[in-house]
């Protein structure tokens, strides 16, 4: 009789605790699922160019008021020398981040985006996000990879009719999510011609386009010769190049009147005029 009694309050016990363990998973379940990310697992970026790992973060409401922190750290695990952005102290930065990263958008509202700009091989890795509250912190997993690859943009170059004597744009491009430094747009030229040159910038969401126009008049020894535009950052440039082809103008067409064209090619002169009674006298004259 006694054996049935303490077997009977043993499993009284055994399902009382398994019923605390069962509701207390269910509440950590409801806390932890107020504390959420939303970051991908795994981001590609160009060397020399700029790494950007999208975030967005929850936290408990009760929070709302409180003053936060927002931390990157450059691993799978808290370690204070692996701190890749800080955003109350960035002397606690690893000085191989020092001044090169940021935040996009505004931790109260959610936003937990990193921008690492003049990305190197060593930038390659693991990182995490963690918020700090007044009393309460939080570190955010699965991590997000961060994979390095050559640098292979190059800006676009648009072709354009060109005809001797008239002024003609050439419009240059280039398309990066980079928003930090921006690259500097130059163009190389075939000869000394001087050019008119202006730049702009255009954005469309989180793509930045930057876009250079030249402003040049080729005469024929323009013809078969590069025009280049050149984009440069910090550690890397690239460029593009255009053989200009340039065409000689048409004849004017006048009837019966008269009409004069000068050309000069290869040290010769061709003088072809058009008579009242559209016959043509042709006179060559060499230098």
């Amino acid at each position: 009789m006694t054996w049935r009694v303490g077997n009977r309050r043993n499993m009284w016990d055994r399902t009382m605790m398994g019923k605390s363990y069962f509701f207390l998973s269910l509440l950590q379940a409801a806390v932890s699922m107020e504390w959420t990310i939303n970051a991908p697992l795994e981001v590609t970026a160009q060397r020399g160019l700029c790494a950007r790992i999208p975030c967005h973060y929850s936290y408990p409401s009760h929070l709302n008021k409180e003053t936060r922190v927002g931390i990157w750290i450059n691993d799978e695990k808290w370690k204070s020398q692996s701190i890749a952005f800080h955003s109350g102290d960035h002397s606690g930065e690893s000085l191989r981040f020092y001044n090169r990263t940021r935040l996009s958008g505004d931790l109260r509202d959610g936003h937990c985006s990193l921008v690492i700009d003049s990305i190197t091989q060593e930038d390659e890795g693991p990182y995490h996000f963690r918020i700090e509250f007044n009393k309460d912190s939080y570190s955010f997993f699965p991590v997000t990879r961060l994979r390095v690859s050559d640098f292979t943009d190059k800006p676009s170059i648009f072709p354009v009719e060109t005809v001797e004597g008239k002024t003609v744009n050439v419009t240059c491009t280039f398309n990066t999510t980079c928003d930090g430094t921006a690259p500097t747009l130059t163009w190389v030229t075939p000869t000394d011609e001087p050019l008119s040159v202006s730049h702009s910038v255009t954005q469309w969401g989180d793509s930045l386009t930057y876009t250079s126009v030249a402003s040049l008049t080729p005469t024929f020894k323009h013809h078969g010769q590069n025009l280049t535009c050149r984009f440069t950052y910090l550690t890397v440039s690239s460029e593009q190049t255009l053989t200009l082809t340039v065409q000689l103008p048409p004849l004017p067409q006048w009837g019966t009147a008269s009409a004069l064209r000068t050309c000069q090619h290869s040290s010769l002169s061709l003088l072809s005029i058009l008579s009242e009674d559209g016959s043509e006298k042709l006179q060559q004259d060499l230098d």
